[in-house]
């Protein structure tokens, strides 16, 4: 699986891009800082044409960012989301609606 992985400021990202890649996946990475996360014009169009030229498939952030879901379920492309805070990974799969995953709760 190809994956493109935002980075901002969380801490984990090393380990979970170390991760993704002993699980045999390719990891390519992007960093900018946003002033707004929910409204970009200048970062929505870069991760669009990313998308379009990349031939990723998937999306991943910790934490959430309305601006790159948007931008991924414009395309057509899966996003997940893992929140350090409460062990929440949020999976947009083209629904209406994110699958929620709380792993806190799993037996």
């Amino acid at each position: 699986m190809r994956i493109l992985m935002y980075r901002w400021k969380a801490y984990n990202y090393r380990d979970i891009e170390q991760t993704f890649r002993m699980m045999g996946h390719s990891v390519d990475n992007i960093e900018q800082p946003l002033g707004n996360y929910d409204i970009d014009p200048e970062f929505e169009k870069k991760i669009e044409q990313l998308l379009l030229h990349g031939d990723y498939d998937m999306v991943f952030t910790v934490n959430y960012f309305a601006l790159i879901s948007n931008v991924c379920e414009k395309l057509g492309v899966k996003y997940v989301s893992m929140s350090r805070f409460f062990m929440t990974v949020i999976i947009f799969l083209h629904l209406t609606r994110p699958i929620i995953m709380n792993f806190a709760t799993w037996g």
